[in-house]
């Protein structure tokens, strides 16, 4: 289905190499496939890129954000004075 195409494109799509980020192991495991409003990175001064890529992702794959994850980055936004 559409949802499925959605993932295939996002799993395959070699144009958005500069949204992947590198992560250590434990890093990864305690992310899984949480929203901003579950896990940040532990690095702080990283928060900011971090919501960019996280946004510009969401955009480009025309995926939803619930309220949670919404309050969230405007939080974290707001909190680290990222430029928006």
């Amino acid at each position: 289905g559409f949802l499925d195409s959605i993932k295939l494109k996002f799993a395959n799509n070699i144009d958005f190499d500069y949204l992947l980020l590198a992560v250590g192991c434990s890093s990864n495991s305690s992310k899984g496939s949480s929203d901003p409003s579950d896990w940040m990175p532990d690095n702080s001064s990283y928060y900011c890129e971090y919501l960019d890529k996280w946004l510009n992702i969401k955009s480009e794959f025309r995926l939803g954000i619930d309220s949670n994850e919404k309050n969230a980055i405007e939080n974290y936004y707001q909190e680290n004075s990222c430029q928006n």
